[in-house]
């Protein structure tokens, strides 16, 4: 009888634990469910299937870790207060980009695309492909490479694909063409009349900033200089969104920074397949005194 009783207790035991884990299957919430979680080494498994293991510091990912997503892309490196720091972003298929994060987005690095490594700065262009690569299908490699990511509130990360944002776009983006008006002088430095001049693309772009800082009056007065990263996104109808500091230098040459490029004329859109999409730009302005 006792027999009986014990035997009854343990399969007792054993089909709570069972249902235990069916409910928590069917619930799909989010749970730590190896080591610490909090301050400490553990592994995290979400309700979408996702799976965090790694540091962790005041409950959130910090420091050394794994984020794999269940479609077995994955993410391998350093995590500061949940966001991507420098690691490496494979895909499925073995491409992976390898280098520094921010805001989600590759800065800076190397994208591995069907064993060929080239490198990726959001500040510029991206090289050519060799040779024995197809165009597109290196484009359409670096485009997902170089996705921006999402932090969601559950802690969870997830890709943002709705509208979707390039770094790279088989038309890029063109700044319009504008007309910059100079003063004439003659041979005595007395302004005589004024000539205007077209620039269009990356040089108007260029001589649109150029003409329009204004430098802020008390970073000249303490002697203040910097370089301010600015980045943005280019929208399906050419308009600039999503202005915001990447690196900035001083808070009043980031608000002029900022006022510049939120100054912007809308661009002509960038195509990709032949359809207007989301590009993402980082341009920097250099503040110098003479």
């Amino acid at each position: 009888m006792k027999k009986l009783l014990i035997l009854s207790m343990i399969c007792g035991l054993t089909l709570s634990t069972y249902s235990q884990n069916i409910f928590n299957k069917k619930t799909k919430k989010d749970e730590c469910v190896q080591g610490d979680c909090n301050n400490g080494f553990g592994t995290f498994i979400y309700s979408n299937g996702d799976k965090y293991i790694g540091e962790w510091s005041n409950s959130l990912k910090n420091g050394e870790g794994e984020y794999i997503w269940n479609d077995k892309r994955k993410y391998k490196g350093t995590f500061i207060s949940d966001e991507f720091d420098n690691g490496v972003y494979y895909l499925s298929n073995g491409n992976y980009f390898s280098g520094r994060w921010y805001g989600g987005m590759p800065l800076t690095g190397d994208c591995n695309c069907y064993n060929s490594i080239t490198s990726f700065n959001q500040n510029s262009l991206p090289p050519p492909p060799p040779s024995y690569l197809d165009h597109n299908l290196y484009l359409e490699c670096r485009n997902q490479l170089t996705v921006k990511f999402i932090y969601n509130s559950d802690r969870s990360i997830s890709v943002n694909n709705e509208p979707e944002i390039y770094m790279v776009v088989e038309e890029m983006p063109q700044f319009p063409c504008i007309d910059i008006k100079y003063n004439r002088y003659d041979e005595n430095g007395e302004i005589i009349g004024h000539r205007t001049k077209e620039y269009c693309g990356d040089e108007g772009l260029m001589r649109y900033i150029q003409k329009n800082v204004r430098y802020p009056q008390i970073a000249k007065e303490y002697g203040i200089t910097g370089k301010v990263f600015v980045g943005f996104v280019i929208d399906k109808d050419g308009s600039v969104t999503n202005v915001e500091i990447v690196s900035g230098a001083d808070k009043n040459l980031d608000a002029e920074a900022l006022r510049v490029i939120k100054s912007f004329p809308k661009f002509k859109p960038g195509f990709q397949r032949g359809q207007p999409v989301r590009v993402q730009f980082t341009i920097p302005i250099n503040f110098t005194l003479n």
